[in-house]
């Protein structure tokens, strides 16, 4: 009897630490499957970006979508800068547009590798504009991440965005690989439909 239950009791030690070892398993695999990068929307206000190019942070609501690693729906009130607009490598006020938002992409598992024109191997950011119920447009293909950083800060990790809004119904998908490969490349969408959004007003008493 003393046996049984000693047998018994042995193989419900095994049997918990099998459990346990799934458990711990499963784990590790949850933590793996989240998501190769980030997407935030708090504009340049940090050190990374030289202070002309700081703008503000907008809102977005994220949801999800067969195919998209995620969809992001531009919600709120999109800040005005006139003087961001008029900077001479941007020149947003030729098209009328005073209204940004800053797309940040980054990764904490993989730095950008540069591109190789020779090779084709590197980073590259592919992006598409649908604007209204026009045909798609051709692809975008940046192979670097807009090159306002500071000296000696490293912004390996970050692909930074700046997308001007207008009153056009815009909707914009960004595949994109830090390193290149398919195999961590993701497709995010950006919808952009001034019926879910509003523009900041130019200040009465401003910089114009």
């Amino acid at each position: 009897m003393q046996k049984t239950a000693s047998k018994a009791k042995t193989t419900m030690i095994s049997l918990c630490a099998c459990l346990l070892l799934v458990a711990v398993v499963f784990g590790f695999a949850a933590c793996g499957s989240g998501s190769l990068y980030a997407v935030d929307f708090s504009g340049t206000m940090g050190d990374n970006f030289k202070e002309e190019y700081q703008l503000e942070g907008t809102t977005w609501r994220a949801s999800d979508e067969e195919g998209f690693e995620k969809v992001y729906t531009l919600t709120g009130v999109v800040p005005y800068n006139y003087d961001f607009a008029t900077l001479p490598n941007m020149r947003y006020d030729l098209l009328n547009i005073y209204n940004f938002a800053v797309i940040h992409i980054s990764s904490e598992d993989i730095a950008r590798v540069a591109y190789d024109e020779e090779t084709g191997d590197g980073f590259y950011a592919e992006i598409v504009n649908r604007y209204g119920t026009d045909a798609q447009e051709e692809p975008v293909i940046k192979h670097s991440s807009f090159g306002a950083a500071k000296d000696g800060v490293d912004t390996s990790h970050d692909y930074y965005l700046f997308q001007g809004i207008d009153d056009t119904v815009k909707t914009m998908t960004i595949k994109i690989s830090f390193d290149g490969t398919e195999e961590n490349a993701r497709l995010f969408k950006f919808v952009i439909d001034p019926e879910n959004y509003t523009l900041e007003e130019a200040p009465t008493q401003g910089n114009e």
